[in-house]
């Protein structure tokens, strides 16, 4: 078990590494967490203005600089060290003087773009923008956002592709709705599945390892290589999942039920709890999966505040047992 301090704003997982930067508040940290060692590499403090947010982070692999986002906008720094190096106003809205456009999630791909889900200071407009780093910063709005054929208003949970080039993103659009692939400004979006009768999404998870996303609707959508499958609504409020790629059943996922503070192994028609893997509740519940095959992170926030702050644990833990898995998966 690991013991880490702040409550999760947001995580991303390093694709190729059992690696996670973990932004927080209460205190306000940057930290790298490493899966295989449970341990904290690195952590730095975030010295926010009264009343600044935090929103989301993202390494960039192209100048090896981590990015979080704020509402005074993109705050760049030197990872281990702590050290901000740059700070990258976003522009200016245009809907009243001074207005500008923040960024509430992003991600950089392995060549340097990025994509941005934004919102405003002074009003509820949802909208996005796309940003070169090749070079400097330079953010704009992408050509499909006036695409008389697409017109994608608004986008949201952009997630780097296994692989680590190019993106996933929900869209909504003229006539538009459903799961968009982007590579860089200069390539039309691909819509490569429309939820027309489905309404937005609550969130989206991009499988670490290969094409496999999960969606929540009103119920869970398993999407596949273009492939779907409705695995209907499970009884409780699912987390932050993560593929199964050890259990003997394909298209499992690993959910987690925050409710009672549990993991559940989740198939669609069946669900089966793991009563060994019970972290308590908390508003944070996670899962990760590990390179290393059968083996998983639970992540949760049910911690006792003290004087100091706030404290979550990490627990690694293996599903299904080790000597029940196929002899070739076992490392």
């Amino acid at each position: 078990m690991l013991p880490f301090e702040g409550v999760i704003v947001n995580t991303k997982t390093d694709p190729l590494q059992d690696k996670q930067w973990v932004l927080t508040r209460d205190p306000a940290t940057v930290q790298l967490l490493d899966f295989l060692r449970m341990e904290v590499e690195w952590k730095f403090p975030l010295s926010l203005q009264p009343g600044e947010e935090v929103f989301d982070l993202a390494f960039n692999p192209h100048n090896g600089l981590l990015y979080v986002s704020t509402q005074r906008g993109l705050r760049l720094f030197h990872p281990g060290s702590g050290q901000q190096v740059q700070e990258v106003l976003l522009p200016e809205s245009g809907f009243s003087e001074g207005d500008r456009f923040f960024a509430v999630a992003l991600a950089i791909d392995v060549s340097g773009n990025a994509l941005l889900a934004v919102n405003t200071f002074q009003t509820d407009f949802e909208g996005w923008l796309f940003m070169e780093t090749q070079g400097g910063h330079r953010i704009f709005p992408h050509p499909a956002q006036e695409d008389p054929q697409l017109f994608i208003s608004q986008l949201r949970f952009p997630q780097v592709r296994p692989g680590g080039k190019g993106f996933f993103a929900y869209g909504t659009g003229w006539g538009l709705r459903g799961l968009l692939a982007l590579g860089g400004a200069r390539e039309a979006p691909q819509v490569v599945t429309a939820f027309d009768e489905e309404p937005d999404p609550f969130w989206m998870h991009v499988d670490r390892f290969s094409e496999r996303i999960l969606i929540r609707h009103s119920g869970l959508t398993d999407w596949k290589q273009g492939q779907v499958r409705s695995l209907g609504f499970p009884p409780f409020a699912p987390g932050a999942p993560a593929y199964c790629t050890a259990c003997p059943q394909e298209g499992t996922w690993l959910l987690a039920n925050g409710s009672v503070g549990r993991i559940v192994a989740f198939r669609g028609q069946s669900e089966a709890p793991l009563p060994q893997h019970r972290m308590g509740g908390g508003a944070w519940l996670q899962v990760t999966a590990l390179r290393e095959q059968g083996y998983y992170i639970v992540q949760t926030d049910s911690y006792s505040s003290g004087g100091a702050g706030f404290q979550g644990q990490l627990l690694k833990v293996a599903y299904p047992a080790r000597q029940h898995l196929p002899a070739s998966r076992v490392r």
